[in-house]
């Protein structure tokens, strides 16, 4: 059966988002004679026309996630002037939000190139791909990412190739790909990490914005010390080394752990802004 006209191009992703088919690829329109599409490689299909999304996306889309409340979508960079990394779209808007070497930027690094994308709850999205972006942000990193609510990547240097697919699953995550080895060891295109492993973004050592835990290790409490008087922390969030929530709190400055097993966890704090701080403690 075909589903309101046929498109001028091929699809490669598709994503329910507020009751409509998104469908995304590499085609200059999609649809019926009443319902054609003026933008490129994106359209929302509500079961009978196709409607644009915004502007469009200049260049081929190969995934599609929700997060946070918005429609992510992620490609690759074609050259310096009409190029395509993530970016994410409103309902209230009419344009898409550019993220990191978004098109009109002049990035310099030779790859980038997003293959999937995956949300874990409202904190933060894992990218895999085929990407540097060391000289953008001055931190290493490669193929594996986290992007937070408010700043966007951190990780650290994985895998020696390509990232195709992301999964979770048990408090861990799964890539597989064309790797075959990650970190120095030897891993065949296929692998796991634990939820705080890499692309986490966990520090545990130091803290950039003036925020740490104390005492740590503790038997009972956990003391939240922030040096940042304006963008206070909303809510916090406790994990353990399986992924699963244990604790959620709200506006306060002490994590009672007394009732928790002997173990690390790590601390997801969202501050009122929507940045999300995280650390770890050490349950005694």
């Amino acid at each position: 059966v075909s589903v309101g006209g046929s498109p001028a191009g091929t699809i490669n992703v598709m994503e329910i988002t507020n009751g409509k088919l998104i469908m995304a690829g590499n085609f200059s329109n999609i649809g019926s004679s009443t319902g054609n599409t003026s933008f490129p490689n994106i359209a929302a299909f509500d079961g009978s026309n196709f409607n644009d999304i915004g502007n469009g996306i200049p260049v081929t889309v190969t995934t599609l996630e929700n997060f946070n409340g918005r429609l992510y979508a992620a490609g690759y960079f074609v050259n310096g002037t009409d190029t395509f990394g993530i970016a994410s779209y409103d309902s209230t808007s009419t344009s898409w939000i550019n993220h990191l070497g978004s098109w009109g930027v002049t990035p310099n690094f030779e790859r980038m190139y997003f293959c999937d994308l995956h949300a874990h709850s409202n904190l933060r999205m894992i990218v895999g791909g085929w990407f540097d972006y060391t000289p953008i942000l001055g931190v290493a990193g490669t193929n594996l990412a986290s992007m937070g609510t408010s700043h966007y990547f951190q990780g650290e240097a994985v895998t020696d190739s390509t990232i195709n697919k992301l999964a979770f699953m048990n408090g861990e995550w799964f890539m597989g790909g064309y790797f075959t080895n990650i970190s120095g060891s030897t891993f065949n295109y296929v692998a796991s990490s634990p939820l705080n492993g890499p692309g986490s973004g966990i520090d545990d050592n130091k803290s950039e914005t003036g925020l740490s835990l104390y005492p740590n290790p503790t038997s009972n409490s956990v003391y939240i010390f922030d040096s940042q008087s304006q963008d206070k922390i909303s809510i916090i969030q406790v994990y353990d080394l399986k992924g699963r929530q244990v604790l959620e709190l709200t506006e306060t400055s002490v994590i009672d752990v007394e009732a928790l097993e002997a173990g690390t966890y790590s601390t997801l704090m969202i501050r009122k802004s929507g940045e999300v701080e995280m650390k770890k403690f050490v349950k005694m």
